[in-house]
């Protein structure tokens, strides 16, 4: 099991900034949120961002991930859980990093 699907209280990390989201997350981590719902907060916020953009460029039928984030498999499943669909990963990229 993936450690953000761990996550009981997922919090919202609303910044577009890295920096400011570096703070958000010092922040959570300073009022003793478990660091499984910040990850998923971070996929869930990286997931809201990716998709918002594809929709203003059009999500076809099939959608495929790859580069280095491919090997994520937290953000992937975040962004289908946005998406509402499956997306696709070359082989290359399925590797279960623990």
């Amino acid at each position: 099991m993936l450690l953000s699907e761990k996550a009981k209280d997922t919090p919202r990390i609303n910044s577009l900034c890295t920096v400011f989201g570096k703070s958000e997350v010092i922040s959570l981590l300073s009022q003793g949120k478990p660091v499984e719902d910040i990850i998923a907060g971070i996929h869930r916020s990286i997931a809201k961002r990716i998709i918002a953009i594809a929709k203003k460029i059009g999500i076809k039928e099939a959608v495929f991930f790859d580069g280095g984030t491919a090997f994520n498999q937290g953000l992937k499943k975040a962004i289908e859980q946005e998406i509402g669909i499956e997306i696709h990963v070359h082989q290359t990229y399925r590797l279960q990093l623990r």
